[in-house]
């Protein structure tokens, strides 16, 4: 599989040829994988946070992204009263996962009784695990205190790599939703859409035309991730790919990317856009 890029800035950067095992007609059945030896070393955010309001916001952000619904902050009500967790996040399915969060934008290192205090909170709450997220990073002794529990202290920058394959093939497959439909639209090869094609006027029909090569390589953007197994198509992550389109699309939108939140921000918004022109030209 290879694509050969048209370096041509006025037109945009898009896919001018796509050839895929010599056939063109299914490209969603291919998986390549694509390194880059110099690499690209990327966070979900790449801005530390600046408050303490902004750290536990983006810790909601990121177990939202990986499929929990959170709220924060959220009271709790306990046999001794009532608590607040800066971050609570729950899943059900695949299993029911309850995840608690302390997010501690303190300039000091957390010293061991938080660990203790948030012990007490994780057993009265039934929590499965239990996060204290720290700025600045932990005694010595919050390591060892924290030993053989579902207490995990991390710091952000260990907090974003725990999670950065699951928010990863969250965002992937919550992505491909939309990256599918728009290949459906602008894959010169299905018929799905005749009908509507058909009944345009010929300067609409122009208009699609100009259109439909330039939103194929936006749909195209991370399609070797998508494999074909038993007849069915299965999400596989590799994220040299990932990097290596990522690398791609700061052509294709002519613009810098730093982080992978960045990124699917900026992916998001060009399928939504693309999507809702074909929507709209064929009054579906």
């Amino acid at each position: 599989m290879y694509l050969d890029y048209t370096e041509d800035l006025t037109k945009k950067i898009f896919p001018s040829k796509m050839v895929l095992d010599g056939n063109i007609f299914n490209p969603i059945r291919i998986y390549v994988k694509i390194r880059d030896e110099n690499g690209i070393k990327m966070e979900i955010f790449d801005i530390t946070p600046s408050s303490w309001k902004d750290l536990q916001d983006k810790v909601a952000c990121i177990l939202n992204g990986c499929g929990y619904k959170t709220e924060s902050p959220k009271t709790i009500e306990i046999p001794r009263g009532k608590i607040e967790v800066d971050v609570f996040a729950k899943q059900e399915i695949p299993i029911r996962d309850l995840v608690l969060c302390e997010c501690k934008y303190w300039n000091t290192a957390i010293p061991q009784k938080v660990v203790l205090e948030f012990r007490t909170v994780m057993l009265e709450v039934g929590a499965n695990t239990g996060l204290i997220i720290s700025k600045t990073g932990f005694q010595s002794g919050v390591i060892k205190s924290s030993e053989f529990t579902n207490i995990i202290p991390l710091t952000w920058k260990e907090f974003q790599e725990k999670y950065k394959f699951k928010w990863l093939n969250n965002k992937i497959r919550m992505t491909d939703i939309l990256r599918h439909q728009l290949f459906r639209f602008s894959n010169f090869y299905n018929d799905d859409y005749d009908i509507q094609y058909n009944a345009l006027k010929e300067e609409e029909k122009e208009l699609v035309k100009q259109n439909m090569h330039g939103y194929l390589g936006i749909a195209c953007l991370l399609t070797p991730m998508m494999i074909s197994k038993n007849s069915s198509c299965v999400f596989e992550l590799d994220i040299d790919y990932l990097n290596e389109s990522i690398i791609r699309a700061q052509k294709i939108y002519e613009c810098e990317i730093n982080s992978y939140s960045e990124f699917f921000e900026i992916y998001e918004k060009s399928l939504h856009e693309g999507n809702d022109f074909f929507i709209k030209t064929y009054k579906l």
